[in-house]
């Protein structure tokens, strides 16, 4: 279960962006497609539906991490890591 809340935070690690990055791969994506015929990177309505989408999936990682670490939290592993990480403190 560490591993997969590893994995997670890496995958939303990676995929996360900042606006500029984001319009960038847009511009990128639509740019190599062979479908595209227009510069969908420049439209206000493309652009949003691309921000939203971003975010959903976004939010999609957040509350995997989130059901993973409270699993883990609740499993033998995590109520001895609980302790152990108060008496460091």
């Amino acid at each position: 279960m560490v591993s997969r809340v590893f994995w997670i935070a890496l995958s939303a690690y990676k995929r996360c962006q900042i606006p500029e990055q984001r319009i960038a791969t847009l511009e990128y994506v639509c740019r190599e497609s062979r479908h595209a015929t227009e510069k969908w990177w420049i439209s206000e309505e493309h652009i949003a539906i691309w921000d939203t989408e971003h975010d959903l999936v976004i939010q999609h990682y957040v509350d995997k991490f989130q059901f993973y670490v409270k699993a883990w939290l609740a499993s033998p592993a995590g109520v001895a890591f609980n302790p152990e990480m108060a008496r460091r403190k």
